[in-house]
């Protein structure tokens, strides 16, 4: 199966927040890993879940699918998007 990764650390404030999203989005990429899925990212930014799913992905023995879709290109949503 493929798995599209998103996940931001902008809105985390504290330390402890912080470590845990990166234990949890590790612990995810080596679950994934484990169970043979291809994972999508689309950025190494260290402020996206991305970057530490590849890390937990990358903490598994073997090969595995990954998929890294990065566009120079911003797309902007209309302002009221999120209303509909």
């Amino acid at each position: 199966m493929k798995v599209l990764v998103l996940g931001s650390t902008k809105r985390l404030t504290n330390k402890a927040d912080l470590q845990a999203f990166k234990e949890a989005c590790h612990d995810i990429g080596a679950a994934l890993a484990s169970g043979k899925h291809t994972v999508i990212v689309g950025s190494d930014n260290g402020q996206t879940a991305d970057l530490y799913v590849v890390e937990g992905l990358a903490s598994v023995r073997g090969m595995h699918n990954l998929i890294v879709h990065y566009s120079s290109e911003q797309e902007i949503a209309p302002a009221d998007a999120n209303q509909n």
